[in-house]
């Protein structure tokens, strides 16, 4: 299935975008908004903003409803000039957004690195994620992919349960 690109702008925002006037592809409207559909470059990631005036998100499904169609022609390949500015975005809205804070703590990272190998790692990683929220089963995938030592699942699973347990029965 393709990947469709859906970039909405407010009327104020198209200005900037005159090149979309002679885009041909489907377009809709709904109010002082105008919604370009394209299909997505299998080779891109598009990075999802929503700033004022301008909406833009890759979608497996053309999210129409309530929109009056603009222009009912076939969804086409997005022009490279689109696809080169929706880039440039991105990048400026990730970079504006870029905080200098660690994604995980020194403990978690180490274990990212090296791999859960003693009965405590595997209690305080069990912890951690119980206390941020994750299922049991998002439990069981992190330790799968952390461990190296695998004489240590049968305690895993034991302490999982512990903890788990509680919660189930709650």
């Amino acid at each position: 299935m393709f990947r469709l690109i859906e970039l909405t702008l407010s009327e104020r925002m198209a200005t900037f975008f005159s090149f979309l006037k002679t885009s041909q592809t489907l377009t809709l409207r709904k109010g002082d908004y105008l919604k370009v559909v394209y299909l997505k470059p299998p080779d891109m990631t598009i990075y999802p903003l929503n700033k004022k005036g301008l909406i833009l998100k890759a979608t497996e499904r053309l999210e129409g409803e309530g929109w009056q169609v603009v222009r009912a022609l076939p969804i086409t390949h997005a022009p490279s000039e689109l696809l080169e500015v929706l880039e440039e975005l991105g990048l400026n809205d990730l970079q504006a957004n870029r905080q200098a804070q660690p994604l995980c703590d020194p403990w978690l990272f180490e274990r990212v690195q090296y791999g859960l190998s003693s009965r405590a790692d595997v209690v305080t990683l069990i912890w951690l994620l119980y206390e941020h929220g994750y299922s049991a089963e998002d439990c069981i995938k992190v330790f799968a992919s952390l461990v190296s030592r695998y004489d240590l699942a049968p305690y895993f699973l034991q302490e999982l349960n512990k903890l788990y347990k509680k919660e189930v029965s709650a």
